[in-house]
């Protein structure tokens, strides 16, 4: 492998996400939805400005 750091790190994918969550908590204008579907995206001209997403059996928008 190139570089200075030559080796890998195998990590669980629900281990990371917990990490993720538990950074992003500590974040005033981060909001982290839970157990959400994203079902499209909400455009802003050529960026992406929200998503809308189903939880719970319920349509909702986030950003947009």
């Amino acid at each position: 492998m190139p570089g200075r750091h030559q080796h890998i790190a195998l990590v669980p994918q629900w281990d990371f996400l917990n990490v993720i969550a538990d950074a992003s908590r500590r974040e005033p204008s981060y909001e982290l939805i839970m157990r959400a579907e994203v079902t499209d995206l909400l455009w802003d001209g050529h960026r992406i400005g929200g998503v809308s997403y189903r939880q719970d059996g319920q349509d909702h928008q986030f950003g947009g």
